[in-house]
């Protein structure tokens, strides 16, 4: 019985750390970006890809869980003019 109980509490832990590795900041957030991205001049081309998780785009830090984006650092990017509200 104890291995059996052993396995449950195995199973939910691995289940636990696959959802949050498959964690997405919600997605206002990505297409605040891509918004932005588009409003915004800037002389570097980023790579950011809409297939690919908001988190691993260059120069997006999310937090721990993955589940909110935290950070936005674009140095040597070249963004000029404004940034509209």
């Amino acid at each position: 019985m104890a291995i059996v109980v052993s396995h449950a509490v195995l199973l939910a832990a691995v289940a636990s750390l696959a959802c949050l590795a498959y964690a997405e900041p919600p997605p206002s957030e990505r297409s605040a970006l891509l918004a932005f991205l588009m409003a915004v001049p800037h002389e570097r081309r980023l790579g950011w890809n809409t297939s690919t998780p908001a988190c691993a785009w260059v120069g997006v830090t999310c937090d721990a869980a993955q589940s909110t984006i935290v950070q936005l650092r674009l140095p040597g990017v070249g963004l000029f003019g404004a940034i509209p509200p």
